[in-house]
């Protein structure tokens, strides 16, 4: 069997959610390949293709018209030799100023002949809307990444490192802020949130991913509101520099709690990453997200309620010292390890492909 991932192997900053994977499979035994070129100029030399995030099959994540409507003839093309496989990260893309970016989500789950859903939810969402009637659907989760980011250092030594006082309860936000509403939700719901010795640890708050032209007025209302904190208290540390994977795990051992700062969500690798320091996680209760924090004991608000955010905080301070972070760790190591994750999605190509 051989499998091509179709995602480019050079991505700068790139998810690691591909690399990882591509690893774990290569450790059961598969024969994979990854790139862009093989997706489309050598597809013919593998049984499964398999995409994840369907805009990413283009020079900076941008299609043309043209170029969109040569994906769908490609598929089809591939599709008479080999199988198609879509796992399912986003319900569309993130950042969709170009239509055309969710023509290509719409395209790929249209000649998809499996897709991979990382919870139920996501599963009974994609049926109800009848997107396609010939596609089977499987179940895998969103996996941890510990055959590359170790788990060893101390919180101590963690908040040494990024110059964090040992006293602070800290609520660590990783990863980008998408929109000015996810920003203003958190801002306001750690200021509303009465906790004197409260940190908010957010290394990408000032790299806010929105268009300047249209939002000058926020960004300038945000550099205030980053001023005004700065002035009261030393409880935020907001950044806006990428981190590199040597220093991922400081950020999650120096957190108290994982806040997942998103109104709308599918998907979080966050979620897993928390869980695989023993973190406990307060989330919105939306998508395979809400799903996953629910039932496994974590924190749930209400994403249309901002109120609903320093009230979930101020439970999971509380559960801090408990059992929920250690449930979380043994809930990933038995369940998430990219091993495990690997050997499900070697089930998926085999099933489609006729072997089991």
């Amino acid at each position: 069997m051989k499998i091509l991932i179709a995602y480019a192997s050079d991505m700068p900053f790139d998810n690691p959610f591909v690399r990882t994977l591509k690893k774990g499979l290569e450790s059961a035994g598969c024969d994979v390949n990854w790139g862009l070129g093989e997706f489309w100029r050598n597809s013919s030399k593998y049984d499964v293709v398999h995409i994840h995030w369907p805009d990413s099959l283009f020079p900076n994540w941008s299609p043309t018209e043209l170029e969109v409507l040569f994906l769908e003839q490609h598929l089809q093309e591939i599709r008479k030799h080999a199988k198609v496989v879509y796992t399912r990260h986003n319900e569309f893309p993130h950042y969709s100023q170009n239509p055309n970016r969710k023509k290509c989500y719409e395209i790929v789950e249209r000649n998809a002949d499996a897709i991979v859903h990382m919870g139920n939810y996501g599963l009974e969402e994609f049926r109800e809307t009848l997107r396609n009637d010939h596609v089977e659907h499987f179940v895998i989760p969103h996996h941890i990444y510990n055959n590359e980011i170790s788990n060893s250092i101390t919180r101590e030594e963690a908040r040494g490192k990024l110059k964090i006082k040992l006293n602070k309860f800290v609520v660590l936000t990783f990863g980008a802020f998408r929109n000015a509403d996810e920003v203003s939700m958190v801002l306001f719901g750690f200021r509303k949130w009465r906790l004197k010795n409260k940190y908010l640890l957010a290394p990408l708050l000032g790299r806010i991913v929105i268009d300047e032209r249209k939002n000058k007025h926020f960004l300038g209302h945000l550099e205030n509101e980053l001023r005004l904190f700065k002035l009261l208290t030393d409880g935020i540390h907001p950044g806006k520099d990428f981190i590199p994977d040597d220093m991922v795990e400081s950020y999650f051992a120096a957190a108290d709690v994982v806040l997942i700062q998103r109104l709308h969500i599918l998907n979080s690798g966050n979620v897993s990453m928390a869980f695989y320091f023993k973190r406990p996680v307060v989330g919105p209760d939306t998508g395979n997200t809400g799903e996953l924090l629910r039932s496994t004991g974590n924190f749930v608000f209400d994403p249309f309620t901002t109120a609903s955010l320093p009230g979930m905080l101020d439970e999971a301070f509380r559960a801090a010292g408990s059992s929920v972070g250690g449930n979380n760790y043994q809930y990933a190591i038995t369940n998430l390890k990219v091993a495990q994750i690997a050997e499900k999605y070697l089930d998926v190509y085999q099933a489609v492909l006729g072997e089991t």
